[in-house]
């Protein structure tokens, strides 16, 4: 992929090179701001063909960044291609060189992480689930899933109520994470039970299925189905 290559040949900036074009974007953003549709001086001229030259190289140096971001959303799509989120993440890394205040001290790989992630989990919930989450809840279950992948390899499937501890909520927000991370299915759908007979996934609860279930349907369906209060 072209953005994957160029990403890799683009060097980054030390940190001098970004204080410098960070003061040259905010100037320009401080002149739209106060004068968006101009017309200009010669002068202002100078100060939106500078900054203009300062966003672009800002935001190609960081193209890494957005790569590196997209491949930790990617495993959580079932309909975003990462060409999708590369283009989002991009929309934030744009964002966040606008917004970059290089007075402040901290880098800006630091502070346009977050535009990033932001703008690539608005597009999850926005574009990639039938059902629309708020951020924070999009932001949890990726963080939720990730957390159980790591723990399954060491100690299995974990427990509703190990769940709710992680993530510092009750039983039933933990049970609604774990139902929204497999998506949409229709728990009426049959699966075969460890007597030969099929079962609905909702009938399918207890914790001595967790095993076979884990097998047949993944670690969303291992977890949700754990025994009810």
């Amino acid at each position: 992929m072209e953005y994957l290559n160029a990403a890799g040949r683009i060097p980054l900036l030390t940190a001098n090179e970004e204080i410098l074009l960070g003061r040259s974007i905010q100037a320009m953003q401080r002149l739209l701001e106060s004068n968006p549709d101009g017309p200009y001086s010669r002068q202002e001229r100078g100060i939106m063909h500078r900054g203009r030259k300062a966003k672009d190289r800002m935001v190609t140096a960081n193209m890494r960044l957005v790569v590196d971001v997209s491949k930790k959303y990617r495993r959580q799509c079932d309909h975003l291609s990462q060409e999708d989120l590369l283009q989002e993440g991009t929309f934030g890394l744009i964002r966040a060189a606008e917004k970059f205040d290089p007075e402040r001290g901290y880098k800006f790989s630091t502070y346009a992480y977050w535009w990033i992630r932001q703008s690539m989990a608005r597009a999850v919930t926005t574009y990639d689930r039938s059902i629309r989450l708020p951020v924070h809840v999009a932001e949890r279950i990726v963080k939720l899933r990730a957390w159980i992948a790591s723990r399954m390899e060491r100690y299995g499937p974990p427990t509703l109520d190990q769940c709710a501890e992680f993530l510092e909520i009750d039983r039933e927000q933990a049970r609604d994470y774990l139902q929204h991370m497999q998506g949409i299915s229709s728990l009426d759908r049959c699966a075969m039970g460890r007597d030969g007979e099929a079962s609905a996934l909702i009938d399918m609860r207890s914790e001595e299925h967790t095993s076979e279930l884990q097998s047949r349907f993944g670690i969303s369906y291992a977890v949700f189905c754990l025994k009810k209060k």
